[in-house]
């Protein structure tokens, strides 16, 4: 998916979330958005994905606030927060007639815990939203029949918090027999799980955990990280959370499943869905 001029505002908007994590008052505001004004006219390009673009916002508004990862607390608390709702969500499974179409759904859920676009996320409302889940698009049966044949699944993640929602599906490959290698960040960038993160909510009990690169949104490929590149290839199925890297990976020539909720009409009018659309969809 390439660039538009929709995705503009959303820039402004996410350094504006950053800008209110760290108290910045009106003046440092400004400073900030002059800043971001003259990356985007230097550097936008249709050709590019909005992802490029916003990766390189997203390391000047770290290098302007001097702090590499704004998010922290925020990653930690909604990381402890849902691992204190495992046994919840692990019983919502349970108790379904179909344990990966639950799994699946929940992990999609998930996507809905991002504070670098939300400025509350209802933690507690995540499990609520179980029952009343209904995908723009589904293609449940494509994705069960791929996951049913693959033996190999590479899952790339996307937030903390969300990743505790990945963990009950990435456990379920697990016990079917299934390698999962899950993919994450090595450096911080927005609210996105980084291995230091996959390792600490337990995930790699259940799969190999490796790193795609240094912190940037999305995903692109090639990464120039050799491991990854070769996970992506080798593949018998590709997961992958999150709206960014269905922008940087939607174009990807393999068999790959995406899970995620819209988050900006960009996206929305790509896909011809509401936005605020759970997709469940494989290609």
């Amino acid at each position: 998916m390439r660039l538009k001029p929709d995705c503009i505002p959303c820039f402004f908007k996410q350094a504006s979330i950053v800008a209110n994590i760290l108290k910045a008052d009106e003046l440092i505001k400004l400073e900030l958005y002059k800043g971001i004004s003259k990356i985007i006219s230097e550097k936008a390009d249709i050709n590019q994905t909005p992802a490029f673009l916003a990766t390189q916002i997203h390391e000047y508004i770290k290098e302007f606030f001097k702090n590499q990862d704004p998010f922290r607390e925020l990653k930690k608390a909604s990381n402890d927060k849902m691992l204190q709702l495992y046994n919840e969500f692990i019983n919502l499974i349970r108790e379904s007639n179909d344990h990966l179409r639950s799994a699946i759904i929940l992990s999609t859920i998930g996507n809905l815990i991002d504070y670098s676009l939300y400025n509350k996320v209802e933690l507690d409302e995540i499990k609520d939203k179980f029952n009343s889940f209904t995908p723009a698009i589904f293609d449940y049966e494509k994705i069960k029949e791929a996951l049913t044949k693959g033996s190999k699944i590479l899952f790339i993640t996307d937030n903390s918090g969300e990743i505790v929602l990945d963990k009950l599906l990435i456990e379920l490959f697990y016990r079917k027999g299934k390698k999962v290698i899950v993919a994450s960040k090595e450096k911080p960038i927005l609210n996105d799980a980084t291995v230091e993160d996959v390792r600490y909510v337990g995930i790699e009990k259940f799969a190999k955990v490796i790193g795609i690169g240094n912190g940037q949104v999305g995903t692109p490929y090639p990464s120039g990280n050799v491991i990854f590149d070769r996970a992506i290839q080798t593949a018998d199925v590709i997961i992958s959370k999150g709206q960014a890297n269905f922008e940087t990976l939607y174009e990807l020539d393999r068999p790959v499943c995406f899970l995620f909720v819209v988050k900006c009409q960009a996206v929305a009018s790509f896909l011809n869905v509401n936005e605020g659309s759970p997709i469940i969809m494989m290609k």
